[in-house]
C-alpha cells in the first residue's frame, strides 16, 4: 500500500470521527494575527525592510504564532508574500 493511500485513509477516518481534518490554519486565522499582519503591511508600505519590520514587531512585544520565538526577516517576507498574494520585492 502506498503512503498516499495510507494518508488518504487516515484523513477520511479523522474527518468521519471529528468532522474536520483541515491541517494548519493560515496566518491571520487566529485572534490577533490579522492586526499583526496589518501592522506588517503598514510598515512595509512606509518603506521598512523585512528586517526592520521584524525588529519593530519584536521590540513591540508582538510574538509569532510559536511561543518563545521571534520574528525574523525571512518569516516576515514569507508572510507578506503569501498573504498578499503578490510577490514582494526585496
Amino acid at each position: 500500500m502506498s503512503i498516499v493511500a495510507k494518508l488518504r485513509g487516515a484523513r477520511k477516518r479523522m474527518k468521519a470521527k471529528t468532522g474536520a481534518c483541515e491541517g494548519v490554519k493560515p496566518y491571520g486565522y487566529f485572534e490577533g494575527e490579522q492586526g499583526t499582519f496589518e501592522r506588517m503591511n503598514a510598515l512595509r508600505a512606509s518603506g521598512a525592510t523585512y528586517a526592520a519590520i521584524a525588529d519593530t514587531l519584536n521590540s513591540e512585544g508582538i510574538e509569532p504564532r510559536r511561543a518563545g520565538t521571534k520574528f525574523h526577516a525571512g518569516y516576515v517576507h514569507g508572510l507578506l508574500t503569501r498573504l498578499s498574494g503578490a510577490p514582494a520585492s526585496l
